[in-house]
């Protein structure tokens, strides 16, 4: 058997037009019986909420819930705050931001946890695959698809 993930990627929380496409392609899905994959960054879970859009939260419920990271592009970004000497340190920078993004995310689809992590793009950097997993993700999906699986 095959399986086919549609993955779609939601990461912008400045501009409150955007949340439409979100929406309609939820929507969409939906009604041919299929559940995408919407990797929601923590920003916008708030902007979710700042911007009254409890119709595009309800929708998202029926969909799988993963993380986009915290912030996304805005700096410092993943790979600008931990490119430092100390690994360790770094990571525990990552783990400590990427949290507050998780909560945010859980809090607003009240889930328990989320699944699978998907990097964004060329943001982020090689400690964010030991934080994920430190964080407890079973799926990593990074620049060009590489997916890992623990």
């Amino acid at each position: 058997m095959v399986k086919i993930v549609f993955g779609f990627d939601t990461e912008d929380y400045m501009n409150p037009q955007f949340a439409d496409g979100i929406l309609w392609t939820a929507q969409l899905l939906r009604k041919k019986g299929v559940r995408g994959s919407f990797n929601i960054v923590g920003r916008l879970a708030e902007a979710l909420v700042e911007w009254g859009r409890d119709d595009i939260i309800e929708e998202l419920k029926y969909h799988d819930i993963c993380l986009h990271s915290h912030r996304h592009s805005h700096h410092p970004t993943v790979n600008e705050y931990t490119d430092i000497e100390d690994f360790y340190e770094a990571k525990r920078l990552f783990i400590e931001d990427e949290s507050e993004g998780i909560e945010k995310v859980k809090k607003l689809f009240g889930v328990d946890s989320i699944q699978s992590a998907c990097m964004p793009g060329d943001s982020t950097s090689y400690v964010a695959y030991y934080g994920y997993h430190a964080l407890g993700f079973k799926t990593i999906i990074s620049t060009f698809f590489d997916v890992l699986n623990y």
